[in-house]
């Protein structure tokens, strides 16, 4: 709850300082700054101070890289949203052609 309550503080300074220069647009970065701050104490308290391992560190920093990139992807085609929405639909295919199985086996627990 401490690393929680810092990364909190941090977003409230970063806003507190960002937002009458830049705008609206600066909460959002400084939101994603508090919540990078928050990984990474989360990390440290996980690795080092527990001694456990949660995750695989490889997989979990690849899937971080791959959102920063889609994201970055995502704001570049703003003003395309047919493409957007084409590239949508293709990742929420390849998503449930991949996890098929998994969602399969979850309807059929509803049942």
């Amino acid at each position: 709850s401490i690393g929680t309550s810092f990364a909190a503080i941090v977003n409230i300074v970063l806003n507190y300082i960002l937002i009458p220069r830049f705008g609206f647009i600066a909460a959002a970065y400084t939101t994603l700054f508090s919540y990078i701050v928050l990984l990474v104490i989360h990390n440290f308290v996980t690795r080092v101070l527990l001694k456990i391992h949660l995750y695989d560190d490889w997989c979990m920093y690849f899937v971080l890289i791959l959102v920063a990139v889609l994201g970055y992807i995502s704001v570049m085609l703003y003003k395309f949203v047919l493409i957007r929405y084409i590239i949508g639909v293709i990742f929420m295919v390849l998503f449930i052609c991949y996890n098929k199985n998994f969602i399969k086996s979850k309807i059929k627990l509803r049942r």
